[in-house]
C-alpha cells in the first residue's frame, strides 16, 4: 500500500471513529490518542464538568456548584424578604435586600443600626501657648491642629510641668501625714508610700499577732484576723 493512500485511510478513519488506527503499513505509526471531540454547544459532563464548546471543540470545565442545562450553576444566594438594611453578625457589613437577594458591602468602621458608622472625627485644636489638662497631670500642645498631651511625674501648673522637689538632707523623714516616706538623692526628692504609715524615717512593719479567733479593732471600725502571725484589717461599713 502506498504512503499516500494509507495517510488517506488514516484521515478518513480519524474522522469517522474519532482515532488513528493505521499498522498496517510499517511506514505508518499508531497512536490510540483520541482526536478532540466536535461539538456545536455546551453541554453537561457529568454533575461536576461543562464541556464548553469554543471554536467547535468541546473542553471539560470544573463547576463548583454542579452543573444543569448545559450550564455550570451559579454561588448559592441567601434570599431575603426584609428590605430595611442590617447589620452582618460580627458588625462589620451592611446588608441590603435586593430583589429578593441578600446583598453585603463591608463597613471600614463597623455597623450599627442598619448602616455603616462614619469614620471618628480628629480631635482638633488651634491654641498657641502649652497649657495644663484639666486634672494638672499633663501638659498640652497644639501643633498643626493636632494636640499633643506630655505626662508631668510632679503635676502642671501655669502650662508646665513641675519640676521635682528639691532638696538637701541626708537621713531618710516621713511625709507631714506620715504615709510617706522621703529619700533626698542628688538633690531631688523621692517618696515612698509606707502601707502601714511611717515612723522615725522608716515605714512601718506590718503589725505580728498570734490570737487566733477574729477580734475587733479598738475603734470599733475594722475587724483584725490574724494568719501566719501576720494581722489583717478589713474595713466595717456598719461597725464591729
Amino acid at each position: 500500500m502506498s504512503l499516500r493512500k494509507n495517510l488517506l485511510i488514516c484521515l478518513v478513519s480519524a474522522m469517522a471513529f474519532g482515532m488513528y488506527a493505521c499498522a498496517d503499513d510499517p511506514n505508518t505509526v499508531e497512536s490510540n490518542d483520541p482526536a478532540p471531540a466536535a461539538c456545536t454547544a455546551d453541554a453537561c459532563q457529568d454533575d461536576n464538568t461543562l464541556l464548553q464548546c469554543l471554536n467547535g471543540t468541546a473542553t471539560p470545565v470544573p463547576c463548583p456548584n454542579g452543573c444543569l442545562n448545559n450550564a455550570c450553576k451559579p454561588a448559592a444566594q441567601t434570599t431575603c424578604t426584609v428590605t430595611a438594611p442590617k447589620c452582618s453578625d460580627d458588625g462589620q457589613s451592611v446588608i441590603i435586600c435586593v430583589n429578593g437577594t441578600e446583598q453585603k458591602s463591608p463597613c471600614a468602621n463597623g455597623c450599627s443600626n442598619g448602616s455603616c458608622n462614619k469614620a471618628p472625627e480628629p480631635q482638633g485644636c488651634d491654641y498657641t501657648a502649652p497649657k495644663c489638662s484639666e486634672d494638672e497631670q499633663s501638659l498640652l500642645t497644639c501643633e498643626s491642629g493636632t494636640e499633643h498631651s506630655e505626662r508631668c511625674e510632679n503635676g502642671c501648673e501655669n502650662g508646665a510641668c513641675k519640676e521635682a522637689p528639691k532638696c538637701d538632707y541626708t537621713e531618710p523623714k516621713c511625709s507631714e501625714d506620715k504615709k510617706l516616706l522621703l529619700t533626698c538623692k542628688s538633690g531631688t526628692e523621692h517618696s515612698e508610700p509606707c502601707a502601714n504609715g511611717c515612723e522615725n524615717g522608716a515605714c512601718k512593719e506590718t503589725p505580728k499577732c498570734d490570737y487566733t479567733a477574729p477580734k475587733c479593732s479598738e475603734d470599733k471600725k475594722s475587724l483584725l484576723t490574724c494568719k501566719s502571725g501576720t494581722e489583717h484589717s478589713e474595713p466595717c461599713a456598719n461597725g464591729c
